[in-house]
């Protein structure tokens, strides 16, 4: 029967990503850190990663996918990421990591702080997201993904990620 199909679509896609990671001391008020500190750009407060891939754009059943293998030059060993949303909820992202380093982060703005897992090959543990900024313009043809953020570990502020996802199927 045709309502019982589930339906799905595939396409390969060129990722860009841009990240910076910021010492939350320094983050709070980028702007006013950099203006009452003369001479300090951003780069001087952040690590920028900036990395470009090849990856996998899914839908299943409502649900829109991005995958792709994160570069073993970034440190993460051999692992692979998975931005995934349902496409009616795209104010809500889970982010999943398999591999080397394994863990399940969860971004909405209107949530407030989530607990999520997150997994070493030591130990596992505990940390919170408190996402301060979501736009999701991410679609079966591509788009993009806005996400900032801060990491928490037992309450307390462990750094800012500001990271920028753009995404375009092969081709175009």
């Amino acid at each position: 029967f045709l309502c019982d199909k589930i339906f799905s679509m595939e396409k390969k896609v060129k990722i860009k990503l841009i990240s910076r990671i910021y010492d939350l001391q320094e983050s709070e008020n980028i702007e006013k850190y950099i203006s009452e500190h003369p001479g300090y750009t951003q780069d001087d407060i952040s690590t920028k990663i900036e990395l470009s891939c090849k990856g996998l754009l899914k839908t299943e059943d409502g649900r829109l996918s991005l995958i792709y293998k994160e570069p073993e030059a970034e440190g993460l060993g051999d692992t692979q990421m998975q931005i995934s949303f349902e496409q009616t909820d795209p104010e809500t992202v889970c982010l999943y990591r398999t591999g080397d380093i394994r863990s399940d982060l969860v971004f909405n703005a209107q949530a407030g702080r989530k607990t999520c897992l997150y997994q070493t090959e030591l130990l596992p543990f505990e940390l919170s997201i408190v996402t301060r900024k979501l736009v999701n313009r991410l679609h079966e043809s591509g788009g993009t993904l806005h996400l900032d953020y801060k990491i928490e570990i037992n309450s307390m502020n462990v750094e800012r990620t500001v990271l920028d996802l753009m995404v375009r199927a092969l081709g175009d």
